[in-house]
């Protein structure tokens, strides 16, 4: 949620250009191994919640970093995202996927002739 000139959620408040992820990673095969074997550790605390457990990449990655096993190189980009999560969400991301064809940001069939 927007505050001021910040963004704020439970308790947290960071400056709006804070790099944060929008989950879209560059792995390498050595770190498919680590969470392969990170995935059997997991299987192992979720008894009795198995349907609604998740295995959340970023937190993975942020044990790897603190364990030193891993590095991060974030990468910024000056693009929007648009964020897609109920259904009321629809509509304003077609409106800014149309306005951003409209620019040539983007042709209108983005996958050509596939």
């Amino acid at each position: 949620m927007r505050a001021g000139d910040a963004a704020a959620s439970d308790g947290v408040t960071l400056a709006l250009d804070t790099p944060v992820s929008m989950n879209m990673w560059g792995l390498t095969p050595s770190f498919i191994e680590h969470l392969k074997g990170g995935f059997v550790e997991f299987f192992k605390t979720i008894e009795g919640n198995e349907l609604k457990a998740e295995y959340l990449l970023p937190n993975f990655v942020s044990h790897l970093l603190h364990s030193g096993i891993a590095t991060v190189k974030v990468l910024h980009t000056p693009d929007k995202w648009f964020g897609v999560t109920y259904k009321e969400d629809k509509e304003p991301v077609i409106a800014s996927m149309r306005a951003l064809v409209e620019q040539g940001v983007y042709q209108a069939d983005l996958y050509g002739d596939l």
